[in-house]
């Protein structure tokens, strides 16, 4: 390959892609971004900051990551934070409290007691945990990440359509340079697309398991809430503080059918 062959192209500009180009620009490889220009993820979800603690007990794994790396871009994000430093985790169950409160001690994710208050048009729960999670502005945040990405090193993004090619005699999949303003050449291709990776996956002809759904979500005039808040027993239903106000979500319905009905009308 010629000298000017990146060490990695990152197909995705949004948190993910760029915080993956920044890291392996500090680690001396020569990076680029390469996005389509459209508002993803980054730019159009729920803006929390997790800890971890609303996973340990279902995805062990997953909570264990998000806190062993918490504070590698704590500065970073702590400029862009909306409401309290700290969230809330409530409970309607005693046996839903054990449970994470012993999945929280083996992970070792700070969690302490609070006062049991009600929070929006919801009861007053039974039992309530202050927990490190909280809300951010997400334009803000990618603003800042972008800047950052520029101080490590990293070129400005490329605003290019991607196509993937996957070569049928080694399985390898690169980037087709066929069409006009190919992106450039690159030793290892990172996908960081978000939503959009089925689709590039599925037009070069590469079976995969991936699939995407939308989480419902809105805002709910006339209710204020300090803390991103969770009820993590019955369906899981979080409230976070927003510039414009408070959002609402519902994420996995478990049981209980107020929940639902709450949300339909918040929103």
């Amino acid at each position: 390959m010629s000298d000017d062959t990146l060490d990695a192209l990152i197909v995705g500009s949004g948190l993910c892609g760029l915080a993956i180009a920044v890291t392996a620009a500090r680690r001396g490889l020569r990076v680029r971004c390469v996005g389509d220009g459209q508002a993803g993820a980054s730019l159009a979800n729920f803006g929390q900051l997790h800890s971890g603690a609303v996973y340990a007990p279902v995805l062990p794994s997953l909570s264990e990551a998000c806190w062993r790396e918490r504070s590698r871009w704590y500065d970073l994000t702590r400029p862009v934070r909306i409401g309290a430093a700290t969230g809330l985790a409530l409970f309607h169950s005693a046996d839903a409290v054990d449970r994470y409160l012993k999945a929280w001690n083996r992970i070792g994710i700070t969690a302490s007691e609070a006062a049991p208050v009600a929070s929006g048009s919801l009861p007053p729960p039974a039992a309530a945990f202050r927990i490190p999670d909280y809300s951010v502005n997400l334009p803000a945040l990618h603003t800042s990440l972008v800047a950052l990405a520029h101080t490590a090193g990293v070129p400005p993004v490329l605003r290019r359509e991607v196509t993937l090619r996957r070569d049928p005699a080694s399985c390898l999949v690169s980037i087709a340079q066929n069409a006009p303003r190919a992106a450039p050449r690159a030793r290892m291709l990172v996908l960081a697309a978000g939503a959009g990776t089925p689709r590039l996956l599925a037009r070069a002809g590469i079976r995969h398991t991936l699939r995407t759904r939308r989480i419902a979500w809105g805002r709910q005039a006339g209710t204020r809430v300090r803390s991103l808040t969770y009820w993590l027993d019955g369906d899981l239903l979080a409230l976070s503080p927003d510039l414009g106000g408070t959002r609402v979500v519902r994420g996995l319905a478990f049981s209980g059918q107020w929940f639902g009905r709450f949300f339909h009308a918040a929103i």
